[in-house]
């Protein structure tokens, strides 16, 4: 598994916006070269659900955190509850 190469979830991100989307695709949840791979089965495990459905929940954990850290209009944004473990995972990794 390799970091997601989708553009900018927005199709007229400023700069900062674009720099911030490329430092979450970019990151591989954790220093090892299996990190991504090794957080999809700790996401699949966590919430019982396929490596694959693992896999996109991650990618899409990646657009929530974009939106919480750019969301612009002082609008809050609020996960979905596949998102939700992707997130309460990612926090309990002491390492991370």
């Amino acid at each position: 598994m390799t970091a997601s190469t989708d553009p900018a979830p927005l199709p007229h991100a400023d700069p900062a916006q674009e720099a911030l989307w490329q430092r979450l695709q970019a990151y591989r949840f954790g220093d090892a070269d299996d990190a991504l791979p090794v957080f999809v089965r700790r996401v699949a495990k966590d919430a019982r659900v396929s490596l694959t459905v693992a896999a996109r929940a991650v990618e899409e954990y990646r657009r929530f955190c974009f939106l919480a850290c750019s969301g612009g209009g002082g609008e809050d944004v609020t996960p979905s509850a596949l998102i939700d473990q992707v997130w309460h995972t990612h926090l309990t990794d002491t390492r991370e």
